[in-house]
Formats: structure tokens, sequence, C-alpha cells
């Protein structure tokens, strides 16, 4: 017998136990699905809510006060100290949206523009981990500078529940931080891997 598609969701149009139960767990499964991708749609639209109120209080700090937010003088020191790989991380639920190669491009802008060359490295943090250790084990190689930025501000950043220690976790790191109150801009050197260059050129 051909069932008509319309009347799936429908259970008193059969005469037969077996026709119920088809169209019984038909039923049951449509409205399943139907209330997975619900909330499915419900989770993704908060989530885009968050990113973009997120995006609207970074973009008003940094209207409000747009040198505590510059990177330059950190950059121009990390510069001056020799780094040739730069770890970079923007620690701000933005960049959960935006691909590698943009954050690449904005740790490298005043490198670029100063023309140093330099080879970034674009870490995401994530909640549950010590932020610090991640962006460690990210910069073993030679000649490495972490450069991390954060608003304390703003809800999910890493920066809150994983404060910065680098320099306590390995003392051959030096770093600081080029912000001010709530804002961070914490550039960190290796010095010992910096001494071991200078001691080959």
């Amino acid at each position: 017998m051909i069932i008509p598609v319309f009347a799936l969701h429908r259970t008193d149009k059969f005469d037969s136990a077996g026709s119920v139960r088809c169209a019984g767990n038909y039923s049951s499964a449509y409205e399943a699905g139907s209330i997975k991708l619900q909330q499915s749609v419900m989770a993704l639209f908060r989530q885009c809510i968050r990113l973009l109120y997120a995006t609207m209080l970074w973009a008003h700090d940094m209207a409000k006060c747009p040198r505590v937010y510059s990177f330059e003088a950190a950059t121009r020191d990390l510069a001056a100290d020799g780094i040739s790989n730069l770890v970079f991380t923007l620690d701000s639920p933005v960049s959960a949206v935006l691909h590698a190669s943009t954050l690449e491009g904005l740790g490298r802008f005043f490198f670029d523009r100063d023309r140093q060359a330099v080879s970034v490295t674009a870490v995401t943090l994530h909640s549950g981990e010590d932020a610090s250790t991640t962006l460690l084990a990210s910069a073993q190689s030679p000649r490495s500078g972490i450069l991390w930025l954060y608003n304390l501000n703003v809800h999910d950043t890493i920066a809150r529940v994983s404060p910065p220690h680098v320099a306590e976790l390995d003392r051959h790191w030096r770093c600081r931080n080029y912000g001010t109150d709530s804002i961070g801009v914490l550039a960190c050197v290796n010095t010992e891997q910096l001494a071991g260059a200078a001691s080959v050129r």
C-alpha cells in the first residue's frame, strides 16, 4: 500500500496496527528532529549575539582609547629584540570567527610596515586551558616572541579566567604589558634564545 507523504504525521488514518506504529514512529522522529534543529538554531543565534556584542564592545573601547589598544610600541620593541618568530593571539570571542590568515596579518601589520621580516603563528585560546602554557608551547622556535592582546571587560576573554603568567612559568622569558587597566598588550621574549642567537652572530 502506498502511504501519502502528507499523511505520515497522522496515526488515525490507518487500520492495521503495523501502519499505526510506522506512522507514530515517523511522527516522533520528525518531532524530535525538529526540536533538535530549533535548539541548534537558537544556540547559534545566541552565539552570534555574543560575538556581535563583543565586537561592538571592542570597537567602542578602541574608538574611545585607540592608543591603549595600539600594539605598535610592543611590536617595535619585539623587533628591536631581534625576534623572527611571533606567536600572536587576539584573546577575544571575535577571533573564533576570523580566519587564521587574518589574525596572522594583524599580528604582522607593524612588522610589515617597518619592513621587519617575521613569521607569525596565530593561536586561538580556549576556555579550560592554561593560556600561558598554550602560548609557550607554540613559541619553541629560536628567536620567538609572544604578543597577547586582551580586554578583561569582554565576556569570554580567556585572560579573565587564565591570567598571563608566562614569565612565572619559564624564567627565561621576559614580559612587559604595554596596555593599561583592563586592556592587555602583553609582549614576551625568550632572553635565553636571543642571547644564544646574539653569540652566534
